[in-house]
């Protein structure tokens, strides 16, 4: 029987959703993380439940054949990529698997999952960066980084290979800065302390971008907005620089209300001659070139299925897909709960010239897709684009009605796009293929595009 803190000697079989490596002993499956199909391990208990059991990695005994060096010094101990140690076509290999797997296990279905579309760009894709800041001491320097993995510990990043590297530049410039001017880093066990995170969104078009402080206050205070117009002169890179006040004591990166100190409160990026305003407060794909991969997956596909298809775009953002399926629908009606993106939506569609022919609802989308059920409103294409928690029941429920054509899914969660699409088989949808995508190369999220079909 195994115990809490005993050494096992264990071979992993194969990697699993949430990125550990799975291996079997006296009929218990047990998770580690840090290990390789194929690693023969030492590892030391750490947790037990009824039918299965979490490891550390203490020794790798002999190494796989995909175990490689990590191309980041960081790799031991930062948690924001969990799979460098691994080689990148074993990474793909073991993302289709655990789609396929995810179906198997959760949905009950056996489909066809694609050969995972690959990432020709694995340094500095990264445009979105959520740096939490820490300080171990109120004298002691500012830590600025990841969380170290299964901790609430932050690594100082110095450097980060899969982010653009002017963002290593203006973090070290911050770090000293902040400590120069005595501000202090929050300490959640009681409350106290200025700063949160610090937040990057970055365009690859122009190669600018926005830093915004997210702060434990309900107003900047001078030093801040000091250093707001000192890194606007210094890095001319820097289009803007905002402050988020977030006083909740939660985990939560973003509060409700943002403000701009100096500059401009957004960046823009261009895809395909397509002109796209992102705020600070807004979503775009953390990878546009591969978010740009995905859309023409999605409009190759609907380009043999449907000609000037009523297209309902749900969870839609600052409208991409909107605009890239426009030339194939007739009419477009989009729903987005952020009223910030909602506002770039309206800008972007107006700067396309398309503010006739597409229209997008600012609310919660299982409240919206009641009110156009009760309107008797049917579309041809439904899109889905959900956080990684998927979809609220009532929403599935609701287009599985609203449609007799095709729903197109793109997901950021395997386990939670094997449940919807569970519940809309059992409404007579057929899966017809899952395409997944590399978005986040190094690490175990896993992006993909699913075309159900009713009937």
């Amino acid at each position: 029987m195994i115990q809490v803190n005993d050494i096992i000697q264990v071979n992993i079989e194969t990697l699993v959703a949430g990125g550990d490596g799975l291996s079997r002993l006296d009929g218990m499956a047990i998770f580690v993380p840090d290990t390789v199909p194929g690693d023969q391990i030492r590892a030391k208990v750490v947790s037990i439940k009824k039918n299965y059991a979490h490891a550390h990695l203490k020794e790798v005994l002999q190494s796989s054949q995909h175990r490689v060096k990590p191309p980041c010094h960081h790799a031991g101990s930062c948690g924001g990529c969990q799979w460098q140690h691994i080689d990148y076509e074993e990474q793909l290999r073991a993302k289709k698997a655990i789609i396929e797997d995810c179906f198997t296990r959760i949905a009950g279905v056996d489909v066809p999952v694609k050969d995972v579309i690959s990432n020709d760009q694995l340094t500095g894709y990264r445009c979105k960066v959520q740096y939490p800041v820490q300080q171990v001491a109120k004298t002691d320097p500012f830590i600025v980084g990841y969380y170290q993995k299964g901790t609430h510990h932050v690594v100082d990043i110095e450097t980060c290979p899969v982010q653009p590297s002017t963002i290593d530049v203006i973090t070290r410039f911050i770090r000293i800065s902040v400590a120069q001017m005595g501000l202090k880093a929050y300490v959640p066990k009681n409350r106290k302390g200025l700063l949160r995170h610090i937040v990057y969104k970055y365009s690859e078009t122009h190669q600018n971008l926005l830093v915004i402080f997210v702060i434990n206050a309900r107003q900047a205070p001078e030093k801040l907005i000091d250093l707001s117009k000192t890194l606007r002169d210094k890095f001319p890179q820097v289009a803007g620089v905002l402050v988020n006040y977030n006083i909740q004591n939660n985990t939560i990166i973003l509060g409700s209300k943002t403000q701009l100190i100096d500059g401009v409160s957004y960046i823009e990026e261009k895809l395909n001659d397509l002109r796209f305003k992102i705020s600070a407060d807004s979503f775009f794909q953390t990878h546009p070139k591969m978010a740009f991969r995905i859309f023409q997956e999605v409009y190759n596909m609907l380009k043999l299925c449907v000609e000037q298809a009523s297209l309902l775009d749900i969870y839609a953002g600052v409208g991409t897909f909107s605009l890239f399926l426009e030339p194939l629908a007739s009419s477009v009606l989009a729903i987005e709960e952020s009223p910030s993106a909602v506002r770039d939506f309206h800008d972007n569609i107006q700067s396309a010239g398309l503010d006739d022919k597409i229209r997008c609802i600012q609310g919660k989308a299982e409240i919206i897709l009641k009110e156009l059920y009760d309107n008797e409103e049917r579309f041809d294409v439904i899109l889905l684009d959900p956080p990684r928690k998927g979809c609220e029941r009532a929403v599935i429920d609701y287009i599985a009605s609203m449609t007799d054509r095709y729903i197109v899914y793109v997901s950021c969660n395997p386990a939670t796009l094997a449940r919807d699409v569970k519940a809309l088989i059992a409404k007579g949808f057929r899966l017809e293929y899952t395409q997944p995508f590399d978005m986040f190369s190094f690490t175990h999220h896993i992006e993909s595009v699913s075309i159900l079909k009713k009937g």
